[in-house]
């Protein structure tokens, strides 16, 4: 939503809505082949400065702000990145199988299968501190401060009845709690943050300020 709006690909924002609740973060990593020349971020970020075009990197157009960020915090030029863009971590993992990228960035959730069987090698997760389950150091140990995420949350239409959104976030509240949840939660490597009212309205503002800025340092 927010990116759509930002790109101009749509006139709606979360103001046009009624935001219910924010439920879990899937953070961003990058990643490639085993037998990859590149052994940790710092390895892919000297050679984008060196050769911009010879790094093919494979990310969904949602996903390019992330990278975008870390070329910028290597004292890189983000604009000159060479994207080859896909819609899905699927995608992302046969080109990389095939040679045709040499990384990979999206949500952990799409690679975690194969990190875990060793078939691909995670050079660094946007988070803030590693992840449990995920044997990558953070870029910020790699000396690239940059931690960005994807968000899930709910929202209803515009003037939502208080107690339709009251009703919600109190099911909403009681479900991430649950044993079914976690599960799902831990198996996907998704990270709960339940967050509802002000909090909510704050870490929205805030993160829309974050992703202009990113799409701003791509451009």
């Amino acid at each position: 939503m927010m990116m759509n709006e930002l790109r101009g690909k749509s006139d709606y924002g979360y103001d046009d809505v009624t935001m219910i609740a924010r439920l879990m973060t899937e953070y961003f990593v990058v990643v490639t082949r085993p037998d990859s020349l590149f052994n940790n971020l710092d390895d892919v970020m000297t050679a984008i400065k060196s050769d911009p075009g010879g790094v093919a990197v494979g990310a969904a157009n949602d996903d390019q702000a992330p990278f975008d960020l870390l070329v910028s915090a290597a004292g890189g030029d983000a604009a000159t990145v060479n994207y080859v863009p896909f819609e899905g971590g699927g995608d992302q993992i046969t080109a990389l199988r095939q040679g045709g990228i040499s990384v990979a960035i999206g949500g952990v959730s799409e690679f975690i299968d194969l990190v875990t069987a060793g078939d691909l090698q995670p050079l660094g997760v946007l988070a803030e501190e590693r992840l449990p389950g995920l044997d990558a150091p953070t870029a910020r140990e790699q000396g690239l401060d940059v931690t960005v995420s994807n968000w899930r949350g709910l929202y209803g239409p515009p003037e939502m009845p208080e107690f339709a959104v009251s009703y919600w976030q109190n099911v909403l509240g009681e479900m991430v709690e649950s044993p079914t949840w976690k599960q799902i939660a831990e198996r996907n490597q998704f990270t709960t943050t339940f967050m509802t009212g002000e909090e909510f309205h704050a870490f929205l503002v805030e993160t829309q300020v974050d992703l202009k800025a990113a799409l701003e340092e791509g451009q």
